[in-house]
């Protein structure tokens, strides 16, 4: 069963598909590596929301109102909505099908192997707490290229929608540790090691790349890294939908 949302049917001309592709390669780790320092990373809390309960519309702008994302859920009736910019919105465009042919509504499909939305805080230790740095919301889509996804983000600053939105999505939630620092010998490409928390212990390591065809850093010999790019059961979504963490295939 999926929520009744109101949308109107405001018509704006199509947008060029500026968006660009999420291209990454993944590695499972037996164990943290020596350069990731104990007090020097960034706590990620994110939750994915489950399509079966909670559609997402996008909505143009009218003349009363900006763009928007609005969130309905079946299970206990709320409802959030993100207010998007122009550029925004062209943003998520491109990455969300249309509701119909010529619509500039669009409509996140219930289809998990090709969609996915989720709402990101990133926090700071502070003493023995953690200060939120940024909270973003984000859209995943097929991309134009064989190995990439479109992705869309935005900003949420607004405190009653960030806990409306990890309220509405809680169930499905990871929490890691992020450390960053600079792939040896490749400039502008950085290592993503996290050191997953919950729902159960996982060590992962990613690496963007700018472009389909780059070729990809291999990791030192000494992290043990395996490749698991292309297994779905490590991407953070399927993990937090299914609630199952697989461990090291090494």
């Amino acid at each position: 069963m999926t929520p009744h949302l109101q949308y109107g049917t405001t018509m704006q001309q199509p947008t060029e598909n500026t968006l660009k592709d999420e291209i990454e390669i993944a590695f499972a780790l037996p164990s943290l590596p020596p350069e990731c320092h104990s007090d020097d990373y960034v706590r990620i809390e994110q939750n994915y929301v489950d399509l079966d309960e909670v559609r997402i519309v996008l909505l143009p702008a009218t003349a009363t109102q900006p763009a928007m994302l609005l969130l309905g859920s079946a299970t206990n009736g709320g409802s959030s909505v993100i207010p998007l910019s122009d550029d925004k919105y062209i943003e998520f465009v491109n990455a969300m099908p249309a509701i119909e042919p010529g619509s500039r509504a669009c409509e996140l499909p219930n289809e998990p192997k090709k969609y996915c939305a989720r709402i990101r805080c990133y926090k700071r230790p502070a003493g023995d707490t953690y200060q939120v740095i940024n909270c973003e919301f984000t859209i995943k889509g097929p991309g134009r290229t064989s190995t990439g996804r479109a992705e869309a983000n935005v900003t949420v600053g607004d405190q009653s929608v960030i806990t409306s939105l990890m309220t509405m999505t809680e169930k499905n939630r990871i929490v890691k540790n992020r450390y960053t620092f600079a792939v040896e010998g490749r400039e502008g490409l950085f290592w993503e090691v996290d050191n997953v928390l919950y729902p159960a212990p996982l060590i992962k390591v990613e690496c963007e790349l700018p472009c389909e065809g780059t070729e990809h850093p291999v990791p030192p010999a000494s992290w043990r890294a395996v490749n698991v790019s292309s297994d779905r059961a490590y991407d953070n979504a399927t993990i937090a939908l299914s609630g199952n963490v697989p461990v090291y295939p090494g």
